[in-house]
Parts: C-alpha cells; structure tokens; sequence
C-alpha cells in the first residue's frame, strides 16, 4: 500500500514538472504580457528626464543590486515587481544625473568589476528606458553577470522581475563565496 502511494505520489510531481517545464514560460507571459529584451547601450542615447528606480543594496553584502532609468514623458511606466522596501525612486532626473546615480548606486560593492548599460525595448522595437548592471569579479561568483531580469509589457506597463541566477542563489545559499571566507562546498 505505501509503495503504491509513493508510486502515484511520484509521478503527480513528475507530470507536475514536466507541465511546469513545457507550459510554464508560456503561461507566464500569457498572464505578464510580451517579454521584452535589453540590448547593448551607449550613453549617448540616454536624453531627457527619467524617474531613476534604484533596487537592491539592502544589506552589506546585496549583489542584487540593479538601477532602472524609466523615460519621463512616453506612455510607460515601469512597475518593480517587488515589495517598495526592495527600492527607491527618484523622479525627475536629468539624463546626466541619472546616470550618475545610477552608476554610483551599483558600483558600491566590494567585488564590483564593471557596469554595464542596455536598453530595454519594447515590442515594436523602441526603447522605453534602460538598466544600469553591475558585474561583479568571477573570483568571487560563478559568472561576473548575477542576475536574470525579465521584463514583461502588459499594456503601458513595463513589469520588472529582478532575481538571481539559480547559479548564484545556490552559491549563496549553501554558504560559499567563492573561498572568500564562507562555508562552501
């Protein structure tokens, strides 16, 4: 009787994966909107005002750290998909200090080895605003690139979902820090 419970309970979980494997993504943009992609940037195209979106930098050691320029003036507007206390928003910014806040605000952390600037497209292929991405040095994190963004356009609305590669989070989470001190194994 128990085998058979865990026969059925095993493949529940395993039909339940293979959904989420197949159908999931698709469903998520489905109920998201489009996805939408950043590219490369320069700063020459960053003109105008923005709202300045800083998220992360909560904690001494937080590598999920990211700044958003939001263009003031187009029909978008970015929503962080996140509690308020993850960022802070400055509205009103000169594109010169905007990125300069930006810049500074990702740059603070020890490992920090660069930043890196994209453009964040909508879909006809129009930017509606841009990241400001810190990478960080790859002696301390499995890739100088941590984090995976999403962005999703449901309407007028640029949904932003800011999380760590599953790489990372396991590093992270199993206490190593890449022979910085932690706990790894």
């Amino acid at each position: 009787m128990r085998r058979a419970f865990i026969r059925v309970l095993m493949a529940t979980i395993t039909s339940v994966a293979i959904v989420l494997i197949f159908f999931g993504p698709q469903d998520l943009s489905q109920a998201m909107g489009p996805s939408l992609q950043a590219i490369d940037a320069s700063e020459s195209e960053i003109e105008g005002t923005y709202t300045v979106i800083l998220f992360g930098a909560r904690y001494a050691d937080d590598i999920q750290t990211i700044a958003f320029l939001d263009r003031e003036g187009d029909r978008y507007t970015f929503e962080i998909v996140a509690p308020d206390f993850d960022y802070k928003v400055l509205k009103s910014i000169p594109a010169r200090k905007a990125l300069e806040e930006a810049y500074q605000f990702v740059s603070w952390h020890p490992d920090y080895l660069r930043t890196v600037l994209g453009k964040i497209l909508d879909d006809k292929g129009t930017a509606v605003g841009f990241e400001v991405r810190p990478f960080y040095r790859t002696t301390r994190f499995p890739s100088s690139d941590v984090m995976d963004i999403m962005y999703f356009q449901r309407g007028d609305t640029i949904k932003v979902h800011v999380k760590l590669k599953p790489k990372v989070e396991r590093q992270l989470s199993s206490g190593g820090d890449g022979g910085h001190g932690g706990r790894g194994k």
